[in-house]
């Protein structure tokens, strides 16, 4: 069954990959950033954003389209469902069920319309993740996911457990300041015996924005590093991704419309080819009124 932590590492790899499952928060600062998501959502009245993905013909961006994703909200901002598509049919459906305060207490799992697995999520008095307990589609928990909370050290660390006093791996989040306001500049992520796999670094500006994420391999080494820019009102402009030797491997580009909400992403390889292209289309305030994006159905 899946993990939690996985996508925020896999997903540096790609980032115009779908995030189906995503960490809930462990610290009070991303607890106010999912907050502040949340209540852009509301204020702009969205309960649902298809997601399409377009062909891509000689490096040009094609009319033609398919269904990629559809992303549900309720009328707190919080995200519901996900449905992933692979020609035009559903593939695999997450469903999350949240708590009285916003928390989400339950996901489950469908791959082709049967279910797959689930998940439960335990949190401390402060409303930050603390268990995760992941089941099969018979469930059995295949896996016991723990959050520590070294407030000295300043690191959380996570550790994905299978069987009692066997860890699978580990994944260490360090803090420039106290683990509740301060940046993430490094998370650590080891396999059973403690060797590492894979390490990142965050680099930030004076103003506590993320200007470089660095991805090391198992042996320290820098591997590629991503690069961000920004629009005035602190949404990704441009991501660009960079070889250890500084050559470009692929730009993503960002557009949002005048509130603000992402229409497109537009990603070219090292040579400025196009080499995939998503469009957004909104659906708002729980009615049948829609918004389209240029080349949507």
């Amino acid at each position: 069954m899946k993990n939690i932590l996985f996508i925020s590492l896999i997903l540096l790899c790609c980032t115009c990959s779908l995030k189906a499952h995503e960490e809930p928060p462990k610290t009070k600062k991303e607890k106010a950033d999912a907050k502040a998501k949340q209540e852009k959502m509301i204020r702009n009245g969205i309960n649902q954003v298809t997601i399409w993905r377009h062909n891509i013909e000689n490096g040009i961006v094609s009319d033609a389209n398919e269904k990629y994703a559809e992303l549900y909200y309720n009328e707190k901002g919080l995200n519901t469902s996900i449905l992933v598509y692979s020609n035009d049919s559903i593939s695999y459906k997450t469903i999350n069920v949240f708590d009285l305060r916003c928390n989400k207490i339950f996901d489950f799992d469908f791959e082709y319309g049967n279910p797959s697995g689930n998940a439960v999520f335990q949190y401390n008095s402060s409303g930050l993740i603390e268990k995760i307990y992941n089941f099969d589609s018979l469930q059995k928990v295949v896996s016991e996911d723990t959050y520590t909370y070294k407030t000295s050290q300043n690191q959380i660390v996570f550790s994905s457990i299978s069987a009692p006093e066997k860890t699978d791996y580990t994944y260490t989040y360090s803090y420039d300041g106290n683990i509740e306001t301060g940046n993430c500049t490094e998370i650590e992520h080891r396999d059973s015996t403690g060797k590492l796999v894979m390490r990142v670094e965050n680099v930030f500006d004076k103003n506590n924005i993320r200007q470089e994420k660095k991805i090391f391999n198992s042996d320290n080494e820098l591997d590629y590093k991503f690069s961000y820019t920004y629009t005035s009102s602190g949404d990704f402009s441009v991501i660009t991704k960079t070889s250890s030797d500084g050559k470009i491997m692929e730009t993503d580009t960002y557009s949002y419309d005048d509130k603000g909400n992402l229409i497109s992403v537009v990603s070219k390889d090292g040579d400025g080819i196009v080499t995939d292209a998503l469009s957004y289309e909104y659906s708002f305030d729980f009615a049948t009124k829609k918004t389209e994006t240029p080349n949507s159905k």
